[in-house]
């Protein structure tokens, strides 16, 4: 009886563990699904290098659909390898730097297509362990449309400060926030005097 007690309690304590075990590797395989779901679907660029060698392991189809490179064009590869980022000379240096700080960020980097264009880019690096090893995950996140909104917008300021027309813009409050060279030419007030007063001084 005491020995079927043992045995029973062997098995219950066996149970528990292999039921432990299973839930943590259904967790981890959740975990690596929603994972592998996000980098396949994400509206960025993403490159995922090992980082001792610097080549790349993995990459998601957004960087294959904005460069024009394929999957194979880019994998097993180090970033100064590939065409999108060969004519980026600091690319050897940059991957010393990321090393040494575990994390490198660059607001503005033209990014080559296989067609031959130029995609501006904001690039961000970081270092991380996965498992027994330090992998680098590259964000790649295309600026272009940013950058032509603000040539857009510089262009429009640029127009306005040299139109012959008055031009002021008020803040909620009617207070005068900008006023154009022309404005001070035509009304006398000098744009420091006007800034913060109410259109009434006219």
């Amino acid at each position: 009886w005491q020995l079927q007690r043992e045995m029973t309690e062997r098995d219950r304590l066996a149970l528990a563990v292999a039921t432990e075990r299973s839930t943590a590797e259904g967790t981890l395989r959740a975990s690596e699904m929603r994972y592998r779901s996000l980098f396949e679907s994400a509206r960025d660029g993403i490159l995922i290098l090992d980082a001792d060698s610097g080549r790349i392991v993995d990459v998601n189809p957004f960087l294959s659909e904005l460069t024009g490179y394929s999957r194979e064009d880019f994998l097993d590869k180090t970033l100064w390898e590939i065409g999108p980022f060969k004519d980026i000379g600091a690319s050897k240096a940059s991957f010393a730097e990321l090393r040494a700080l575990g994390r490198v960020r660059y607001d503005d980097l033209p990014l080559s297509t296989r067609a031959g264009g130029k995609v501006a880019v904001e690039f961000v690096s970081n270092v991380y362990l996965v498992g027994a090893a330090n992998v680098i995950q590259c964000d790649i996140r295309d600026i272009s449309e940013r950058k032509r909104r603000e040539a857009e917008q510089a262009l429009l300021a640029k127009c306005i400060e040299q139109a012959d027309e008055m031009v002021l813009v008020t803040d909620a409050h009617g207070d005068i926030t900008y006023v154009n060279p022309a404005f001070e030419r035509v009304s006398g007030y000098p744009r420091a005097e006007a800034l913060g007063c109410n259109p009434r001084i006219l």
